[in-house]
């Protein structure tokens, strides 16, 4: 969770899951269409790329992404879109899935 959101109070609820509240038929498919909207209108907004470099442990450090193959090399940063650049012995990839382990 990158900050938090301000601009859509009418989703603001102390409840942890949607699931939890009474939710009408247009809701479930307004919600998600608000959210999508928010995260195309917002996510030119913020420089990602800065803020995650300032706080990201292992970059330029040796790490293996595991999904359904496994891809070890030098994490390299975040493209714009979020994936993850990563330096192997022969190409540069992005990976937009998998879960990250730093090697030593």
């Amino acid at each position: 969770n990158y900050g938090h959101v301000d601009k859509i109070k009418s989703y603001n609820t102390s409840a942890t899951s949607l699931s939890s509240l009474s939710l009408k038929d247009n809701d479930y498919k307004d919600i998600p269409k608000d959210i999508y909207r928010y995260i195309q209108n917002s996510r030119n907004s913020v420089n990602i790329n800065s803020a995650w470099d300032q706080y990201c442990i292992h970059q330029n450090k040796i790490v293996d992404i595991v999904d359904e193959n496994k891809v070890t090399g030098i994490f390299k940063g975040i493209s714009k879109l979020g994936e993850a650049i990563i330096q192997t012995d022969t190409k540069e990839l992005k990976i937009s899935t998998g879960s990250l382990f730093l090697k030593n």
